[in-house]
């Protein structure tokens, strides 16, 4: 598996990077993985990839993988015009992020209704609480999982996540999981079904 299993490749300038961006086409319902800080939109051993390709054949959702070079801003607006390129209203995100893009999906989302749920994988708590705590307290969306494991470096950090309010908010500990899902992958791929979808 690689790039052509995407229906199409398109890439976006931003703050002087690219932003490659992995589209399959399906219903109006969007699923948009954010990968990690320098992360690439197949991911490590094609995660996003195969967790994209699963979703679409099981639930007929479109599809967007995007890279996610290191840049001061966050990219999920110039990902929904993307996203716009494409589908038509209505539709709806399922946004999945991991590390620096769970990050950015906690802290941004409340600013896109069409962002509907969020599967947020080990985003790191030690860095800017309170703009984190601000993001999940406004999400106005039905579902945000944070999800970490037991070995990765945030876990000791995650009782601070009652602090943000939120009705719609839940966290999950998956027990002998590092950072990246260290020979967890395939448990890794099924995180969106399991908190996403269910």
């Amino acid at each position: 598996m690689d790039k052509t299993d995407f229906d199409q490749v398109i890439t976006k300038p931003f703050e002087e990077k690219i932003i490659e961006y992995g589209i399959i086409k399906g219903n109006n319902t969007v699923f948009f993985t954010k990968a990690g800080a320098n992360g690439t939109m197949c991911g490590y051993q094609n995660k996003y990839l195969n967790m994209a390709l699963n979703l679409h054949k099981k639930y007929g959702y479109s599809v967007v993988c995007s890279s996610n070079p290191y840049t001061s801003q966050e990219s999920i607006g110039q990902g929904i015009s993307v996203i716009e390129e494409f589908i038509k209203s209505p539709y709806q995100i399922y946004y999945f992020g991991h590390s620096n893009g769970a990050v950015m999906g906690a802290r941004n989302a409340f600013k896109y209704p069409q962002i509907k749920r969020l599967v947020l994988v080990n985003g790191p708590l030690m860095l800017n609480w309170i703009q984190t705590r601000k993001g999940i307290e406004n999400f106005k969306g039905e579902k945000m999982a944070f999800i970490y494991g037991d070995n990765d470096p945030s876990y000791m950090l995650t009782g601070i996540l009652r602090l943000a309010i939120n009705p719609v908010k839940s966290v999950h500990i998956i027990q002998n999981a590092d950072h990246n899902f260290t020979d967890m992958l395939s448990e890794f791929i099924n995180l969106p079904e399991k908190y996403i979808i269910k």
